[in-house]
């Protein structure tokens, strides 16, 4: 199943620093003690994927600034989602990890970033003595 926000809920608490996604419709209700955005809103569902990404950078904004939410362990958690994976660069921590874990069959163009950054550089040739 594609995580992205179309198909998840952020869903986080300020009081308590919890952040995380979870799947909407949700299967168990723990909406009590988090706020939630991204796929329980209607409007998410007709925007562009470029749009979608914006919006996710834009609520993690929120959640920083606004909410006090850790920004690294925000940011591992948005890792899952597809709109923010695709807006990562690939040097970022944990993005490309990430972006193997949710791998799909055809390589897209930041596999080709990815494979730039892990691939091994040849050893230096010694003149001969």
């Amino acid at each position: 199943m594609k995580v992205n926000a179309t198909t998840h809920m952020l869903m986080w608490n300020p009081r308590t620093g919890d952040v995380l996604l979870e799947e909407h419709p949700m299967k168990y209700h723990r909406h009590r003690d988090y706020n939630s955005t991204l796929a329980c809103w209607s409007y998410i569902h007709d925007l562009t994927a470029e749009q979608r990404k914006l919006i996710v950078f834009i609520e993690a904004m929120h959640l920083i600034v606004r909410d006090g939410i850790d920004p690294v362990k925000l940011h591992h958690v948005l890792l899952d989602l597809e709109e923010y994976r695709d807006g990562c660069a690939a040097d970022m921590p944990g993005a490309a990890e990430a972006m193997h874990k949710h791998r799909e069959e055809v390589p897209g163009p930041f596999d080709m970033v990815v494979e730039h950054y892990q691939r091994k550089r040849p050893k230096r040739l010694q003149a001969p003595k």
